[in-house]
């Protein structure tokens, strides 16, 4: 079987006993694909089609095309929460290098943030640290004197401005020295 852009030769003798030779280029109608991205938040869903897509998901859509061929359409919905726009790292250095030296929450810029809680809490469970101010970071210490090195919990709350949902993300971080 031929396919598009193949060459296929065809010999045909005429009255006379010579041989025509005609070549043929197969050639077809075009079809597309095409993958359409959307962000919302997560528990929200986009409407594409007709059809609600949840954030997180995606759906294949088959559209007939101007040359009466298939076209495909990807639809994928990503989901804009905490975990995509806010980077919490796992280890930092309270040794004044200025370098590491506070633990803090990176978020994309122009996010803008309310309810915001973080929360440090020790290997026995005990609460180290605690703010309410996307602003501050901990610095390493313990009521006033440094923390010992090791790995710590920490919970953050907080709800975007673009979402308007309270959404918690849960992590460990280790300090060294």
């Amino acid at each position: 079987m031929n396919t598009v852009g193949d060459i296929q030769d065809f010999t045909f003798p005429n009255s006379l006993g010579c041989d025509s030779t005609v070549s043929v280029t197969v050639t077809g109608w075009p079809s597309t694909s095409e993958e359409l991205t959307f962000e919302t938040c997560t528990g929200q869903a986009i409407e594409y089609n007709g059809i609600n897509i949840p954030a997180g998901e995606q759906r294949t859509f088959t559209f007939e095309n101007s040359y009466g061929c298939d076209s495909l359409i990807t639809v994928m919905v990503n989901s804009k929460g905490l975990t995509e726009t806010a980077f919490v790292p796992n280890i930092f250095s309270p040794n004044n290098d200025g370098i590491n030296d506070c633990f803090e929450v990176y978020t994309k810029a122009g996010l803008v943030s309310q309810n915001y809680k973080m929360q440090i809490f020790d290997r026995w469970g005990g609460l180290v640290f605690s703010s309410a101010d996307p602003n501050v970071c901990w610095d390493g210490d313990v009521r006033g004197k440094p923390a010992a090195t090791g790995v710590y919990v920490w919970v953050l709350e907080m709800e975007t401005q673009a979402c308007a949902e309270l959404q918690t993300l849960k992590g460990d971080v280790t300090l060294i020295r």
